[in-house]
């Protein structure tokens, strides 16, 4: 199978393993591992499958580089596919009966998209075409430069993203939950028929939902020859997961945005990252001056006081994200020091984040309604369907079904069906 081969180095080097790991992993020789890459040795079964669950996709994934989104396969090879990737840690009936319920929901929305021009009236997802990273930082550096040019393109500026989901639905992007297994934090898939589908652990709690959620569209903008992957505890220091996840914490978290808030609490943060004392060049009028830059001291400056845990529960709750991740977004900023930054990771704790949040009178955001966006945009363009005449009584009826919607909420979707009026 001459294909895994050749796509075998740019998958390994994607997913940051060198090929004596790939070898440990695959219990083979180093020299096996060249000639596998090399084309010059065939990739037997088990090692398809092998390969396949060192790098959380499907054996699909490996025999292409054209991507998947070419290639659209049924339900129950994606099934299969899905199966394939989870296979180290097994799949119930009842994980199955999920996932064909999301996917006979995307493919439905998918093709409702389609019948309305949405793919034609829209830009959709952007695609970033970057050589793989080399390195754990330079795949930090991709992610952290996609996340600022995403919130540009998308106009969202520096202000919080509530709804993370129904941000990504404008684009196409199709987001929901589902009961995985514990160590399975997301899923990433990616057919014509489904679309880009992203299913998140719906156990982990909403804040690290977000961050998942805007985990997975990284993977959209990297990683879209993949028609499937698997987001997951032991694979976070992979390449590939590193680079999603500086996206994810760059693009909930933006600079400036912190800066902006925390200044507004009237804490300083120009000196905490710049130091004590600024060195501001000026022109000299007279050239044999020894000092061509001109001290400004910060002595007495206003603001100064240490960022408190207070502080960043503050900014964990405006952006919608954990105390966690602020921490470490302020630690990387230099806004804190490494000290408090260890301090702050002591005081994670549920009950006093709630404490907090209770004596400061911030409303909750953990509420949820009972249909995320993917199921609210299935609903609207159904009813857009209907008024263009794109789709039957019948079909939008049988759509309903799929979302269970109730005699009255049908009733009331009904009564806004525009019928359309001859102009003469």
């Amino acid at each position: 199978m001459p294909n895994v081969g050749l796509n075998l180095r740019r998958i390994r080097k994607s997913s940051g393993l060198t090929q004596v790991d790939l070898a440990a992993a695959l219990e083979v020789s180093r020299s096996a591992v060249v000639l596998m890459e090399q084309g010059k040795r065939n990739v037997r079964a088990q090692e398809i499958e092998a390969l396949a669950a060192i790098f959380g996709c499907s054996t699909a994934s490996l025999f292409t580089e054209a991507g998947p989104e070419f290639q659209p396969g049924d339900e129950h090879d994606l099934l299969a596919e899905i199966g394939q990737a989870l296979a180290d840690v097994g799949q119930g009936t009842a994980l199955q009966d999920q996932l064909r319920y999301i996917l006979r929901i995307a493919t439905v929305l998918t093709d409702l998209e389609a019948r309305l021009g949405l793919d034609a009236g829209s830009l959709g997802p952007h695609s970033y075409d970057l050589s793989p990273p080399k390195t754990a930082w330079e795949a930090t550096q991709q992610g952290i430069l996609a996340a600022a040019e995403e919130r540009r393109r998308l106009n969202l500026g520096d202000a919080p993203i509530r709804d993370v989901d129904e941000t990504f639905a404008s684009n196409r992007i199709h987001m929901t939950k589902a009961e995985l297994p514990s160590n399975i934090s997301g899923l990433f898939l990616n057919t014509r028929r489904t679309g880009f589908l992203l299913i998140v652990n719906r156990a982990i709690p909403v804040e690290r939902r977000r961050f998942q959620f805007a985990h997975g569209y990284a993977h959209v903008l990297f990683d879209r020859n993949h028609r499937c992957l698997t987001c997951r505890t032991e694979s976070r220091r992979d390449f590939s997961d590193l680079r999603a996840s500086a996206f994810a914490v760059s693009f909930l978290l933006p600079e400036v945005g912190i800066r902006r808030y925390l200044e507004a609490l009237g804490k300083e943060t120009l000196a905490r990252s710049a130091g004590s004392e600024l060195h501001l060049y000026s022109e000299p009028y007279n050239p044999h001056l020894d000092e061509k830059r001109i001290r400004i001291p910060g002595r007495g400056r206003r603001g100064a006081e240490p960022i408190s845990y207070c502080d960043l529960v503050r900014v964990a709750w405006f952006y919608g994200v954990t105390p966690s991740m602020v921490a470490g977004a302020l630690r990387n900023l230099r806004y804190i020091t490494k000290d408090q930054f260890e301090q702050f990771e002591r005081k994670g704790e549920t009950t006093l984040v709630n404490s907090l949040k209770d004596a400061l009178g911030l409303p909750d955001h953990q509420l949820e309604s009972g249909r995320d966006a993917f199921h609210s945009r299935l609903l609207a363009l159904s009813v857009e369907s209907l008024s263009r005449g794109l789709i039957t009584h019948d079909e939008f009826h049988e759509t309903l079904s799929l979302v269970k919607v109730s005699d009255l909420q049908r009733k009331t979707l009904l009564s806004q069906v525009i019928t359309k009026v001859r102009r003469t």
